[in-house]
């Protein structure tokens, strides 16, 4: 079963959608704002969201009716919706991988307890589980598995993983490939405005910079400062694909280097997910992309643009095996002379 095919078949009225959403990662809110409008295309009412509220709703998504966002201040009114709606859905994202933490436990003991005490439904659609987890990683999805009635693996690994637990599981492909059925022509407002913060003429390098964990962190920053350096005659985007409030750090890098070089420009995440991936088609020919970000290499490949295959995690590698890439490069070994290879055959 796919996950279209499970959106129109199955009754998803009254149901709490779950994720890693307002947390200020453009992959949770792309995904967030992929399956919202499904869930709008195929007539489903009553949709409520769980939102971390980090970020503004209304800065990064378009509003849709018949959704409900529960903010996470509001505890008292998530309870009352979690008791009330038939449906938990967890709608994608590589939740049980190497990203995993105490908040994705409390998650799965949640399903747990929801599916075996108060008789819920729980779907998971177009996730992820690795085993780069951890420990807890690992049990978590142990009860998130067991607790679900219906689970959709985005890619085999999460499916062969998911399987031990669960006879229900299915193999499809992660969310983002499904950004085809939307209607491009509601975005149109949101297009133009990243058009207008990021003009784009002669050809443009992107470089996406993410907020790894000290645990596997490597020199990648200052691989792209080397990039930065050694391509000083060259246009350069240097995009965060997490809010400035989220990654402080990134963002303070982003601006040292932008002062310092004349040639390059910087994206805060400050837009709707879906019109990003839009504006990146538009300008596909003129866009060379460098991204270890799972979601930065999943709407640059849908795009039709030219990205340097890095892995970080099992779930990249798992993407480049669903498109057929066997060539690609461990972020821990990854240097300037691969990247700047790269770079020269898009100025040839």
């Amino acid at each position: 079963m796919k996950i279209l095919n499970f959106i129109k078949k199955t009754n998803l009225n009254d149901s709490i959608l779950i994720g890693y959403y307002g947390g200020g990662n453009y992959g949770d809110e792309l995904l967030m704002e992929i399956i919202l409008n499904l869930f709008i295309l195929n007539n489903i009412i009553n949709i409520n969201v769980f939102y971390l509220s980090y970020i503004n709703y209304e800065s990064f998504h378009k509003k849709f009716e018949n959704v409900n966002i529960i903010n996470k201040d509001e505890k008292i009114k998530f309870i009352i919706k979690l008791l009330k709606n038939k449906n938990i859905i967890v709608g994608g994202g590589g939740i049980w991988g190497l990203d995993f933490n105490i908040n994705v436990l409390i998650l799965s003991i949640l399903l747990f307890i929801s599916r075996f005490i108060f008789f819920k439904k729980i779907y998971l659609l177009g996730v992820g589980y690795y085993n780069s987890t951890t420990k807890l990683g690992k049990f978590g999805a142990y009860l998130a598995g067991k607790a679900s009635n219906v689970i959709i693996a985005r890619d085999e690994e999460s499916y062969i993983n998911f399987k031990k637990y669960n006879n229900k599981v299915y193999l499809d492909k992660d969310l983002a490939f499904y950004i085809y059925k939307l209607n491009q022509s509601i975005y149109i407002e949101e297009i133009n405005l990243i058009e207008k913060k990021v003009k784009i003429s002669d050809k443009n390098i992107i470089i996406t910079i993410r907020k790894f964990s000290k645990k596997f962190y490597n020199n990648y920053d200052k691989i792209v400062s080397q990039i930065i350096n050694s391509n000083n005659n060259k246009n350069i985007i240097l995009a965060l694909l997490e809010t400035k409030l989220i990654h402080k750090e990134g963002y303070k890098f982003l601006k040292i280097i932008s002062n310092k070089y004349r040639n390059v420009k910087i994206i805060d995440f400050d837009y709707n997910p879906v019109a990003f991936f839009y504006f990146l088609k538009k300008y596909k020919d003129k866009i060379l992309v460098i991204s270890p970000q799972y979601h930065g290499q999943i709407i640059s490949f849908l795009a039709g643009i030219n990205f340097l295959p890095i892995k970080y995690d099992n779930k990249n590698y798992e993407f480049f095996k669903k498109i057929k890439i066997h060539n690609f490069y461990d972020i821990k070994k990854l240097d300037i002379n691969i990247v700047q290879q790269f770079i020269n055959k898009f100025y040839e």
